[in-house]
């Protein structure tokens, strides 16, 4: 892609008198028009050779809203062409192609217009293309690509930019379909939308615990903690019992040891109760979750929750 000569001779060339004024009424520039159009083509071109062609393309609008000049315009065209907005492009590109130039325009507004030509010769039949095929029969819905209100071409086939893109039709009985498509250079992508009613699902709250279950599972919490009462209370028995052996010979001790010995008692049958208790409850437990049935209908069915909270537990029972 070739640029212009030069950075100074874009500014000399837009005050040469080949274009009107974009004020819609058909006079001269004046010099001052000029000469500011001038320097904003000189600040976008600038933008454009260090690769900024987002502030290129602002420049270069701004110049064009002063002077239509095909120069400007022709720049203006390839900085959208690098932004990768390859439509306003092509339409920017045949703008300079299609531009009237008087008698006395300079050589290089010539050759800018021939240059535009030949851009719309090499990019335009490369534009990626959307064919869209709306299904089912009726009136035409109205058309977004990207957000924006799009016209629905009568030959099916628009031309967009390359890269992604999403498409929504929408009719007036609220009907809707949209797709995303991919577009690619030199490519037309088939989009099928498929009108149809959205529909809100609704939240199906899955069932909570079963009731034996949850007994089952207390029941497992119960045994464990009995199970840590047994150990807690029955390592200190077992150590007992062997310092009251050495004070105690022949299971006879004497008064100073009474307390030790009633303190033996109480630790040791505490320690047996919850040994055997917790074993129990625990084995229930676990024979409860194994055996309870699970909840599969959300209506008609009991349920429980177990909620654990930061200083306490609770149980909700719900009716489903």
């Amino acid at each position: 892609m070739r640029l212009l000569p030069a950075v100074l001779g874009l500014a000399l060339l837009v005050s040469a008198p080949v274009a009107e004024a974009q004020d819609g009424s058909g006079a001269e520039p004046s010099y001052d028009d000029k000469a500011k159009a001038a320097k904003l083509a000189d600040e976008g071109m600038n933008f454009y050779q260090q690769g900024d062609y987002t502030a290129a393309a602002a420049r270069f609008a701004e110049a064009e809203k002063i002077v239509s000049a095909p120069t400007i315009m022709l720049q203006h065209g390839r900085s959208l062409e690098r932004l990768g907005q390859w439509v306003e492009a092509v339409a920017k590109y045949k703008a300079v192609a299609d531009a009237e130039l008087k008698a006395t325009s300079s050589f290089q507004q010539r050759a800018a217009k021939a240059e535009g030509a030949k851009e719309v010769e090499r990019l335009g039949p490369r534009l990626p293309k959307i064919r869209l095929v709306i299904s089912p029969a009726g009136s035409a819905p109205d058309l977004t690509v990207d957000g924006r209100k799009f016209v629905i071409p009568l030959t099916g086939d628009f031309p967009v930019d390359p890269g992604e893109h999403v498409i929504e039709a929408r009719r007036s009985d609220g009907s809707l379909a949209r797709r995303s498509v991919t577009a690619v250079a030199d490519k037309t992508s088939t989009v099928e939308l498929v009108l149809g009613h959205e529909t809100v699902a609704t939240p199906i709250e899955e069932p909570g615990m079963h009731p034996i279950k949850l007994a089952g599972w207390i029941g497992i919490g119960v045994g464990g903690a009995c199970l840590l009462i047994a150990t807690a209370t029955g390592i200190p028995a077992i150590v007992m019992k062997d310092d009251l052996s050495e004070k105690c010979p022949g299971g006879r001790c004497g008064p100073s040891e009474h307390d030790s010995v009633g303190t033996y008692d109480g630790l040791r049958w505490t320690a047996g109760v919850t040994l055997i208790a917790g074993a129990l409850i625990a084995g229930g437990g676990v024979a409860a979750v194994l055996l309870a049935p699970e909840n599969k209908q959300t209506t008609g069915a009991e349920s429980a929750r177990l909620l654990l909270g930061p200083t306490g537990a609770s149980v909700e029972w719900r009716l489903w």
